[in-house]
């Protein structure tokens, strides 16, 4: 056509002006309306002060202008692009549809689906003409596919597919802005709901009352309560379990908002209590925002792969959207269990806190320590789902719901479903959970500073960098000139990534920082700044306190505010007069050439405590006058520096928690005579340590020698001088020798302790030391606190001192656990120490009454008095006047009466233990007073009658131990209305069957009902994955089948014990799901059939990760100790008191001929299979050989058959081997020799041959182990002598008429063959007819 009308319409050339004017007027207009709109809102969000949501806006606006260039870049190469011709093979792969069914739904829609981007007619046979038709005289470029016949090709891609393409890409852009929009939008409101919160802190921060400090107890924090699940399962499955379901329901309560927030704020602003953590939170997500709103490079990169493998049969959209559903579920699994971590933390650190309970921010919580991280996969999350979304709704306007690139309706549900899940649980779960939690690492982030104070904390570091390249580095540290002195402060603080940092100026909320008045002014003094102080009449600096730098926001480190700070020691070497310089908690910063600290000849006090130093400590040798040097909680390694011995004006040296080894050099250490302080905790020096060289050290006030538990106790100290006693010129305030082999072997007690009179702090513990009671110590140091002499060997009476009446001792702390020490408690105990908090006097011989006293102590906290021999009844004073008791432990002793007087006053106790005891009578009401009680174990008592419904009341009780008692009834189904952990109600007379929600208890862990007269059957498990590791259920009448569902619902199972029923049936393959278990016993039943043949499927101790759970509460005695004269604090981490709560912790097996316990750590390292008595048959199963951690099999009184198993020999570690009583032949594999920890072998009454090893173990084993073997030969070599086989005993032979007489079997079947023969030949002789055949 030349130029009229026609069916592809006109080109510019004869269109009428005006449709060109009004068609160009209505898109400039929406046009600019459009950047008019985002140009406001910019202005709007500047005025309100919303930078971070501006910054939001103009990364819209980039993404914007991107497409916008992509659209052109795209419409300027159409006519290049779909010129590329290629050969119509190279275009026939990896196609999005099948070209079959392309072809035949291309009849009903003439654009169906990608398939159209290849649709020629060289291809398809149809000519669908994509522009308007033109002549050859218009272009020849307007029809590609026509260009490309020419060449018997076809287009790589055709116009309406790059048309598409473009189409999706801006759609694509589009929704992905819109929906983080809509999610940050969602989560900000409720993330304002937050607000309430913050604003009732603030009111109670506002209260004029002052409170007194109080002892927080930390697991009756509710904080501690919902988020700690026990000792040695912060990272368990259990904890994991928790953290995913807890994502979907209360994902931050207020509890962990308050808690949450005072962590932050005690640990980054201390000195700001009323900082407002919701503002803060709020600015620091919406700095976040603008980096989720963009489309990176490797988001685009994402999109193209998804492009190549949207392939026809691959399904790639449908697997697609399970990638941000699982991100997202693992995001907030992680982020719900780094709050569990924090209170696990808190929780195994401490059980009584003063004050407040304080959480400690740390990186270590999150992913590769980056809490940055987990904003990239919600970046990641949210653009896969707006993809996915985006994706379908493009397809569906494009080509059609029908289309074959939409595919099915059962991929299509799936598909919608989880987008809209993935958005809504983004917004309202995820989002919330990251902007509080986030906050709980190492640095803050630096919304935390108003927009003002960065722009002026920017502008201080570049007029800082100006003025060093202008006066370059020649200035002296003691300049007063302000400017100077402020590069080289800045310059210290500068060597992060390259780039300038800066301290920490005003807080976000207005308040006074401790850096504020670091400020931008040349003319400022910087001796008046925070943490500078200068000599005043030089002016030059002297002292620079620079601890806890890792709290330094690093504000101009662009979007990697989690980096390191690092420090150049060499930029100190212009601080000649330096005197003092603190560098503690720096624990992420990585200290540079310390040896440059030599240069500062006047350095006095050098405090660099907790910096993960690990470079040779030889460096601090040159410091000549230092007075003060703490290297404690680094990683120094290597002996102790001898040179160390020329800072003979040292007064503190704090070695503590390093890895330094070696033998102390006593020359070293017996010149430094200034020394007041000395701690060496925690190390790994070996040798003896003679305690005589420091004696002219007269200042000395506290000695801390413990070294580390695992150093294997090669350090000793020594403090008699070849057995003459001497007289130190020194009066410590504080001792710590615990470990330390001391005076060993003879163990006496050091004689210059009676020197000592101003004793605050004592551990002698674990030294094996004999003698009495030093009780003097109580009255030569009126002042002591703590006196630690557990794990010794001191006998006789406890005696104290009478002397102190009129002016009770102020000890708390007294540990003298596990001597054998005997006699009465001092009637008078509490009146002599009414202030003990702490009073464990365990495992000794002490008799008697419990005293009376006791009662004085109103303020103890934590008693233990078990495995003792007390008598009596408890005194009614403990139970009435102790209010402030925590832990009571009376346990092994022999104690009666009736249990829980009615006027009981003891409301805070958390761990009762009164097992092993005579106390008689039934639970009475009294128990109710007890409203906290999370442990009660009244085991091995001489308690009867039923179990009270009131039980059910105990809302805390998590363990619940009533076992060898007298109780009688039904099992009480109150229990099910706890949240118990354990339940031991084993050993008593309780009847009826098994409540089925005992197996179903949400926390349930352990449960023991062994020896009662419980009848029915297995209990039905309601879930399909239960919590229970232990399931005691022996010597009852429970009857029937176990299902096969009953094994594959227990994942964790460790230990099932169904031993002596009436269980019958066969033993599935089912049985192999138990892949954690270690003890199974199922004798004495009535199973039949085959063993399974998948053990190697099965553990038996061969845990992946091995720990079980610790059945013990940790409360600080003494933790720390502050030496004010120098401003030095001495912790003592390993100062516990330990207290057992073995209740429901220990498992019977027997095994070696016996039944054996097993509790606590044992468990860890035990294993055993009981299938014994049973009527089991066929082989033993090979595979039973690869349980390389097992230590006892017992298959005993069955029926098995067959020869054993060669490979028995790789059980390493079995110490108990019984196959007695079964139908066994063939020899001994001779290969069982190498089991080197074989103490029990059994293999008697079966039909064995040949001869038995006589190697190894098996040099050790008696004929028991081997009679009833007729045809086995005992070659005894390594007893040197040969005996005959052992013959069958009559008795047995006739008792057991199964028993078979082989030698007479073979006789007679030769002579019955022989004569049937003879009479065979006889009928053939007698007829002839048979002769004559």
């Amino acid at each position: 056509m030349s130029g009229g009308g026609g069916a592809g319409g006109e080109n510019l050339e004869f269109t009428p002006t005006w449709v060109v004017a009004a068609v160009c007027t209505v898109i400039v207009a929406i046009s600019l309306a459009a950047e008019r709109f985002l140009h406001y809102g910019g202005i709007f969000l500047r005025k309100n002060n919303q930078k971070p949501l501006y910054e939001a806006l103009q990364k819209i606006k980039e993404e914007l202008m991107l497409l916008g260039f992509i659209s052109l870049l795209l419409t300027v190469c159409q006519d290049s692009i779909t010129k590329i011709c290629v050969q119509p093979s190279v275009i026939r792969h990896m196609l999005p549809c099948n070209r079959g069914e392309k072809e035949h739904k291309e009849t009903k829609t003439p654009t169906l689906h990608l398939q159209s981007f290849f649709s020629f007619p060289a291809i398809s046979g149809k000519a669908r003409r994509l522009l308007a038709e033109a002549t050859e005289e218009e272009s020849e470029a307007v029809s590609t596919a026509h260009y490309c016949a020419r060449k018997h090709k076809v287009p790589l891609l055709s116009v309406e597919a790059l048309h598409h393409l473009h189409i999706f890409i801006f759609v694509l852009a589009i929704v992905h802005v819109a929906f983080c929009v809509l999610t940050v939008v969602f989560g900000g409101l409720k993330i304002q709901k937050w607000k309430r919160w913050e604003d009732s802190i603030a009111k109670e921060n506002y209260e004029p009352e002052v409170h007194q400090p109080k002892v927080t107890h930390v697991q009756q924090h509710a904080f501690i309560k919902k988020r700690f699940l026990g000792f040695d399962r912060d990272s368990g499955l259990q904890g994991w379990l928790h953290s995913f379901f807890k994502q979907f329901y209360g994902s931050v309560t207020q509890l962990d908002y308050q808690t949450l927030r005072l962590g932050f704020i005690m640990t980054h602003c201390r000195g700001n209590r009323k900082l407002n953590f919701h503002k803060y939170m709020v600015r620091a997500l919406e700095d976040d925002f603008k980096q989720v709103v963009g489309i990176s490079w490797y988001l685009w990169s994402f999109v193209i792969l998804f492009l190549l493998v949207n392939i026809s049969g691959w399904h790639t959209y449908f697997w697609m959207a399970f990638i941000p559903f699982f991100l997202l579920l693992a995001v907030g699994t992680k982020l719900e269990h780094v709050i569990i971590q924090l209170a696990h933390e808190v929780a195994e650190k401490h059980a009584a806190v003063e004050g407040e309970l304080v959480v400690q921010p740390s990186d270590d919580h999150f992913w590769f320590r980056k809490p940055q991280f987990v904003l990239f996969l919600i970046h990641f999350t949210l653009f896969q789902n707006s993809f996915e979304i985006a994706f379908f709704f493009w397809i569906w306007v494009t080509y059609g719901f029908d289309s074959c690139i939409m595919g099915q309706i059962g991929y299509i549900i799936p598909r919608l479903v989880i987008g809209v899940f993935v958005q809504v649980l983004c917004s309202y779960s995820t989002l919330p959970l990251y902007a509080i939690v986030t906050q709980m690492g190492t640095h803050f982030k630096k919304a935390i500073f108003d927009e003002h104070v960065q722009a002026g904390l920017v502008g201080w570091a570049k007029k800082v960098k100006e003025k060093k390249k202008q006066k370059g580095e020649s200035g002296q540290g003691g300049s007063h000139d302000a400017s100077t002195v402020g590069i080289q402060l800045g310059s210290i603080l500068s060597r992060a990534s390259g780039q300038e940092q800066t301290p920490p100026a005003p807080s976000a909320e207005g308040s006074e920082h401790r850096l504020s008045s670091w400020v931008n002014d040349p003319k400022s003094d910087c001796c008046g700044w925070n943490r500078v102080e200068c000599d005043p009449s030089s002016k030059h600096v002297v002292k620079l306190y620079l601890q806890r730098l890792f709290f330094i926001p690093p504000v101009l480190q662009g979007n990697n505010p989690s980096k390191e700070v690092s420090i150049d020691l060499s930029l100190f070497k212009n601080f000649k007069e330096l005197r003092s310089l603190n560098l503690s908690d720096g624990q992420s910063q990585r200290l540079i050439h310390t040896e440059v600290l030599g240069n500062l000849s006047n350095l006095e006090v050098l405090i660099l405590r907790k910096n993960s130093l690990y470079e040779p400590i030889q460096g601090f040798c040159e410091l000549k006058k230092i007075r003060v040097l703490d290297l404690s909680y680094n990683s120094f390694h290597g002996p102790f520096p001898r040179c160390f011995g020329n800072l003979t004006s040292l007064q503190a040296l704090d070695l503590s928690k390093n890895f330094l080894s070696g033998d102390i050099p006593t020359s070293a250490i017996a010149r430094l005579n200034s020394l007041e302080y000395l701690s060496l905790l925690f190390n790994y020096f070996e040798g003896s340590f003679p305690l005589s060289l420091l004696a002219n050290s007269s200042q000395l006030k506290v000695l801390a020698l413990e070294m580390a538990a695992d150093s294997e106790y090669k350090f000793q100290v020594e403090t008699e001088v070849q057995g003459v006693p001497w007289v130190p010129s020194f009066q410590l305030e504080v001792l710590n020798m615990p470990n330390c082999k001391l005076n060993a072997p003879q163990g006496t007690l050091p004689s210059f302790l009676s020197y000592q009179h101003d004793l605050q702090y004592l551990d002698l513990s674990n030294n094996k030391l004999v003698g009495v009671f030093p009780n003097w110590l109580l009255v030569n140091n009126s002042n002591l606190r703590s006196l630690i002499l557990h794990h010794n060997m001191f006998t006789g009476p406890f005696e104290l001192p009478t002397n102190v009446d009129q002016n009770p001792h102020p000890l708390y702390d007294l540990q003298i656990s596990n001597n054998k020490m005997a006699g009465e408690l001092p009637k008078h105990i509490g009146c002599i120490l009414p202030n003990l908090i702490y009073l464990n006097v365990s495992g000794n011989g002490f008799d008697g009454s419990i005293p009376n006293s006791l009662g004085n102590m109103s303020n103890l906290y934590a008693l233990d008095l078990s495995r003792n021999n007390f008598s009596g009844e408890v005194p009614d004073s403990l139970w009435t006047s102790c209010a402030s008791l925590g832990y009571l432990k009376l346990s092994h002793n022999s104690l009666w009466g009736q249990l829980f007087p009615s006027p009981l006053n003891m409301s805070q106790l958390v761990l009762l233990h009164l097992d092993n005891n005579y106390f008689n009578g039934t639970l009475q009401h009294g128990i109710l007073k007890l409203p906290h009680l999370e442990v009660l174990d009244i085991s091995n008592n001489k308690l009867w009658g039923t179990i009270p419904n009131f039980i059910s009341e105990f809302s805390s009780l998590q363990v619940i131990c009533l076992s060898e008692n007298n109780f009688t009834g039904a099992l009480p189904r109150e229990l099910c209305k706890l949240d118990l952990q354990c339940i031991h109600l084993s050993y008593n007379k309780f009847s009826g069957s098994i409540p089925s929600c005992y197996v179903n208890l949400e926390n349930l862990s352990k449960l023991y009902l062994q020896s009662n007269n419980l009848v029915g059957s297995i209990p039905q498990l309601w879930k399909t994955r239960n919590s229970l590791a232990t399931l005691d259920l022996r010597d009852n009448n429970l009857s029937g089948s176990i299902p096969h569902w009953f094994y594959i619902r227990l994942p964790f199972l460790r230990a099932l014990l169904l031993g002596g029923n009436h269980f019958q049936g066969h033993l599935p393959e089912e049985l192999c799901q138990l892949k954690h278990i270690s003890f199974l016993d199922l004798s004495r039943n009535h199973f039949t059939g085959n063993l399974p043949s998948c053990f190697n499927n099965v553990s038996f101790g061969a845990w992946t990760v091995r720990y079980i759970q610790s059945d013990f509460s940790l409360i600080p005695s003494d933790s720390s100790y502050h030496y004010p004269h120098l401003d030095l604090d001495l912790l003592f981490e390993q100062s516990w008191y330990y207290i057992p709560t073995e209740a429901g912790g220990v498992i019977e097996f027997r095994t070696k001929a016996s039944l054996l316990s097993y509790s606590g750590d044992i468990q860890r390292y035990m294993s055993g299979i009981d299938l014994s008595c049973n009527q089991l048959t066929g082989k033993i199963s090979y595979t039973i050989g690869y349980l390389d951690d097992l230590r006892a099999l017992n298959l005993s009184h069955n029926h098995f058959s067959r020869s054993i198993p060669k490979s028995f020999h790789k059980l390493e570690k079995i110490e108990s081997l019984d196959l007695s009583n079964n139908n066994l032949i063939g020899q001994i594999p001779f290969q069982l020799q190498d089991l080197n920890s074989l103490a029990v072998f059994n293999v008697s009454y079966n039909n064995l041959s040949g001869t038995v090893p006589n190697k190894g173990q098996f040099g050790t084993f008696g004929e028991s182990s081997y009679i009833g073997n007729p045809y086995l030969f005992l070659n005894n070599s390594n007893r040197g002598t040969t005996i005959l086989p052992p013959s069958n005993p009559t008795s047995d032979a006739d008792d057991d008429e199964s028993v078979i007489d082989f030698t007479s079997f073979y006789w007679s079947f030769v002579a019955s063959y022989i004569i049937m023969l003879l009479m065979f030949a006889a009928i053939l002789c007698i007829n002839p007819r048979w002769r004559r055949a």
